[in-house]
């Protein structure tokens, strides 16, 4: 009986059915309101109705709430494919390749400063790895990393 409390648990409802969503391709967007109306029904919500405790409340108050970040999200993962389908990170990659040569301490280190200018004085948080690494991803295996 414990387990089917966890199984049947609203967020992990939710969570499931959001990753079977995206797992489909569906628009990540319609896929969470279809998540959430997925948790809400799990935690015996109603969908409709008076008052702030129904699914559609919930839901459109969470997203007027945090709009602002799930906005710097979009743009953000919008900004990280403008840079890789420009091909900038293949030329920062060449260029930071060429200057250190194969110095695996010199790389971390640069992989370390960039990784904290990332989240201070360059504004793409996180989204530096799957720009940056990957087009380094030889000249790591060559050094042994």
């Amino acid at each position: 009986m414990q387990i089917l409390n966890i199984i049947f648990n609203p967020v992990i409802v939710s969570v499931v059915v959001l990753c079977a969503l995206s797992l489909a391709k569906l628009n990540v967007l319609l896929a969470m309101i279809i998540a959430c109306i997925a948790g809400g029904i799990a935690g015996h919500l109603p969908l409709f109705g008076d008052g702030n405790h129904t699914i559609m409340a919930l839901l459109c108050d969470g997203f007027s709430t945090n709009s602002q970040t799930a906005l710097a999200y979009i743009l953000l993962g919008t900004f990280a494919e403008a840079i890789t389908a420009t091909g900038l990170a293949q030329i920062i990659s060449k260029k930071i390749s060429s200057i250190i040569g194969m110095k695996k301490y010199a790389l971390l280190a640069v992989l370390t400063i960039i990784a904290c200018m990332s989240q201070n004085i360059v504004p793409v948080h996180i989204a530096y790895i799957p720009i940056l690494i990957p087009p380094i991803l030889r000249v790591m295996n060559k050094m042994k990393l």
